[in-house]
């Protein structure tokens, strides 16, 4: 459910916030429910009157971080409302529920953790990125608040310094409305004239390959970013990483440490962070990082951590 000022777009939320209501009052009138987890505000909508009515918890995941839109501050501030709970992914989802009125007494930071895809012993990297290098890897939906356009507009200061390096784009556009926006991609890199610098490859199944084969990730995201899983599954392999300072970033990285924070919508500070981080890969940072990254955020502590909520919940039920 996206905002729009569309009246039938609008009617048909209506209808469809009806039919899901209708589906969960169906799932919990059986009373074999303990807990209904939502992961996202609307989902609460949902849920908020059939919870209520057969006393059955309601857990709000919130897993994004400011500005947040004025449709979506509506929603999390009736949301917040009506849930027992709320789990934030990172310190920026409770600084969005903080702006848009919700109470952060019943809330909680439980950070993200990386996929178990990303945890076994030997990720094998995706032969398809391979030849001479640097490899750069940009990973996620193709939308302007993910400032892909940015890190285009820093290649070309980047292959001054080094002329052989490839930027793979792995990704596509989730919505048709974001299609133009990939289309503008490719023209930019062509106005660049850093189009044979760039592979847009589209949405990958096998994303832990594609990102053991890169010498860098690079987030170089402008807003609405929580806590980057982009960002701790580049740690969790070992993976250099330079990220702009949006959103819960600093939950994850600590700049000059595990990695490199830069400020965002700026091409000339993502050049220089990634010649340094390219000069330094491979060193003391890179396997602080990585260790860093698997004791805050394997995928077990994530599990014991909502656990631990969801006893508590029931509980106190």
């Amino acid at each position: 459910m996206r905002g729009t000022y569309n009246p039938l777009r609008l009617l048909g939320y209506i209808a469809e916030v009806w039919r899901a209501h209708r589906q969960i009052e169906t799932i919990l009138v059986g009373g074999t429910v303990d807990l209904v987890h939502a992961h996202h505000p609307v989902m609460v909508l949902y849920a908020c009157s059939s919870c209520r009515r057969h006393k059955v918890p309601l857990l709000l995941h919130l897993h994004e971080g400011p500005p947040g839109r004025i449709f979506d501050l509506i929603a999390l501030k009736v949301a917040a409302r009506f849930a027992d709970r709320i789990v934030c992914a990172s310190s920026a989802g409770l600084d969005l529920l903080r702006n848009a009125g919700g109470d952060p007494a019943k809330a909680q930071v439980v950070k993200n953790a990386v996929d178990y895809d990303f945890t076994r012993a030997e990720v094998v990297p995706c032969e398809d990125a391979r030849g001479p290098g640097p490899h750069i890897g940009i990973f996620g939906v193709l939308e302007p608040r993910k400032g892909q356009n940015y890190l285009i507009d820093a290649v070309p200061l980047l292959i001054d310094v080094y002329p052989d390096a490839k930027f793979w784009i792995v990704g596509g556009p989730q919505f048709e409305d974001k299609v133009s926006y990939a289309q503008h991609l490719v023209s930019l890199a062509q106005a660049r004239g850093v189009s044979e610098h760039l592979r847009f490859v589209g949405h990958q199944h096998n994303v832990e390959r594609w990102m053991k084969a890169m010498d860098l990730v690079v987030l170089p995201s402008v807003s609405n970013e929580s806590l980057s899983v982009v960002v701790l599954e580049a740690l969790y392999l070992g993976i250099s990483v330079v990220a702009t300072d949006v959103g819960g970033i600093r939950d994850a990285l600590k700049d000059g440490e595990t990695g490199f924070i830069v400020e965002p919508r700026s091409a000339v500070a993502l050049a220089r962070a990634m010649t340094t981080a390219l000069t330094e890969n491979g060193g003391a940072m890179t396997r602080r990082a990585r260790e860093d990254a698997w004791e805050r955020f394997a995928p077990d502590r994530l599990v014991v951590d909502m656990i631990a909520v969801y006893r508590r919940m029931i509980a106190d039920r």
